[in-house]
């Protein structure tokens, strides 16, 4: 599987690919802008990711154990 970076890490790869949009009164950031470039990174690592489960059968969607409940129908 291939790493999908943080907002932090993105923000280390430098300011195109994401910077802090507010900070505390601390001063550390609080909220994220993340660039187009930012999304478009971190998705191809998700769609690698995505592909790569399906191929090996394990993005299968499965019920999950019934709780007891009845469902309705």
């Amino acid at each position: 599987m291939k790493h999908v970076p943080t907002v932090s890490e993105l923000y280390a790869l430098g300011r195109h690919l994401a910077y802090p949009a507010s900070y505390t009164t601390k001063g550390e950031p609080s909220t994220w802008h993340v660039t187009d470039e930012g999304h478009a990174m971190m998705g191809a690592a998700m769609r690698e990711n995505a592909l790569e489960a399906r191929a090996a059968g394990s993005a299968d969607w499965v019920r999950p154990p019934n709780s007891g409940r009845v469902l309705p129908h």
